[in-house]
């Protein structure tokens, strides 16, 4: 898919794909290289002012930097996703990154702000918000 998008010049679905590729690293451990990967789809998705995609990326960079122990670099992608998320009222992506946020937390030990962030996602969740 990467290298057909590439061919075909279709910036979107080589950001897709880029991503796609990242994710299935990221699944396989191979942290640094997802971030490599993930890097290229931030990178693209504001060559071609796809905000929605940036936002993914932007997760998913938060995601990488967590697996490989960055915690506070984490954070602050997940914090610019979350902030992106509320700009394009992306609700599903707010309600990922509270999920994400927790994960650090959590990773940090901070047992009561992973609590406190899968709360509000549940709470998020409840408001029903996600679904408009």
């Amino acid at each position: 898919h990467l290298a057909i998008a590439r061919k075909i010049q279709d910036s979107f679905g080589e950001s897709q794909a880029l991503a796609n590729v990242g994710e299935v690293l990221y699944s396989q451990g191979y942290y640094r290289d997802a971030l490599a990967k993930h890097e290229e789809h931030f990178a693209l998705t504001q060559t071609i002012s796809d905000r929605w995609g940036e936002r993914q990326a932007l997760a998913n960079l938060g995601r990488v930097h967590l697996a490989l122990g960055d915690t506070d670099v984490a954070l602050a992608y997940l914090e610019k996703s979350a902030t992106l998320a509320g700009e394009i009222q992306d609700n599903l992506g707010q309600g990922q990154t509270l999920i994400y946020e927790g994960d650090v937390s959590a990773f940090k030990g901070d047992l009561r702000g992973a609590i406190a962030q899968y709360t509000g996602k549940r709470d998020f969740c409840e408001s029903g918000r996600f679904l408009q």
